[in-house]
Order: C-alpha cells, then sequence, then structure tokens
C-alpha cells in the first residue's frame, strides 16, 4: 500500500488510539463516491476521497462505531495537486484534526446526505 497523508494518519490513529477503520470502510467509501461523484466544495469529480464529518476514530471512542459507516456522517471532497480540500477544509492542513465548521464551507442540496448528524 502505498504511503499517503492518510495512510500515515491512519497509522497514526492505530498507534495512538488502537484503532482500524472497519474492513467494509472500503466498500462503503466505494459506495458512496458513486453515489455522490462530486466534491462537496467545489464540484470537481476527479481525485475525490470520502471525508468523515466526524471522524471515525472519535465516533468510534464515543460509542457510536455505526457512524464510521454512515452516510450521512460522510462527504466527499477532492484532493490534487490543484486542489486540496479533503485536507484543508476537512482536516484544517492536518490529518489529526477535523474541521467543525465543513458545513459553512460545502454546498448541499436536496439530493445531498450531507448535514450534521
Amino acid at each position: 500500500m502505498p504511503l499517503t497523508a492518510q495512510t500515515i494518519a491512519d497509522s497514526i490513529i492505530l498507534k495512538k488510539f488502537k484503532l482500524a477503520r472497519s474492513p467494509k470502510w472500503p466498500e462503503v467509501a466505494r459506495a458512496y463516491i458513486a453515489a455522490h461523484p462530486k466534491c462537496a466544495a467545489c464540484a470537481e469529480t476527479q481525485q475525490l476521497n470520502v471525508h468523515h464529518i466526524y471522524p471515525f476514530h472519535y465516533v468510534v471512542l464515543c460509542g457510536r462505531p455505526d457512524l464510521e459507516l454512515d452516510f450521512r456522517n460522510l462527504v466527499a471532497l477532492c484532493h490534487g495537486e490543484e486542489r486540496e480540500y479533503h485536507l484543508l477544509l476537512g482536516h484544517l492542513d492536518d490529518f489529526e484534526s477535523f474541521n467543525p465548521d465543513l458545513g459553512k464551507f460545502i454546498h448541499t442540496d436536496k439530493k445531498s446526505s450531507v448535514r450534521y448528524l
């Protein structure tokens, strides 16, 4: 597996909290992108990541592990050389952080499942 900022963050979470993503995560992420094929911040359709509105380790540690895979806790954000909304808006430029005000920066419509739980 190639080292990316996200895989590095996952390894930090594994070491720090002894938590790993659900084995269902890759399937859920693919399904989410299929249902939401545009970045919620800029409508880009390429290089999308699925971002947890509330980080998966937070929801697991708070006793709500079901929210790791819940579409209501997910949003598609782009990443790449020109745009990096996943890291910048979703994580405030630090994969160990998250943006509690993300809703102010993303587009929503009646078809979107993006909303705070």
